[in-house]
């Protein structure tokens, strides 16, 4: 699913808007998830997690972020580490969220995986 350019008369314009970055931060709560993640906004999300993967395991979060995936909004984990990946095996968090539909991203940054939308 790779982002596509609006081409008007040979030039290109703009870029579609409906992929965006959520960066995790110490006491985000599941109300701020779920106003980000509203039905008929995003459709794709490069979440900008801890370390190899992780995020705050609470069941309000994990809860906003099973109702997106669930409608069909793609989520990728990255890493807001400068060097690292994303790995959803290695901890309990991790797994966690694979386990509501989130899509690891591996090694890939923030800015190549903002290229991809559904």
């Amino acid at each position: 699913l790779i982002l596509q350019p609006h081409v008007i008369h040979g030039k290109l314009t703009t870029w579609r808007t409906s992929c965006s970055n959520l960066r995790l931060f110490p006491g985000i709560t599941g109300r701020t998830i779920r106003a980000f993640l509203q039905p008929g906004g995003v459709r794709g999300v490069v979440l900008e997690s801890y370390g190899a993967g992780n995020a705050p395991r609470r069941e309000e979060l994990l809860s906003a972020f099973r109702e997106a995936t669930e409608r069909g909004v793609v989520i990728v984990n990255v890493t807001q580490c400068d060097i690292g990946a994303v790995s959803s095996d290695i901890y309990e968090t991790g797994r966690a969220l694979a386990a509501v539909g989130i899509v690891g991203g591996g090694d890939m940054t923030t800015e190549v995986s903002a290229h991809f939308h559904p």
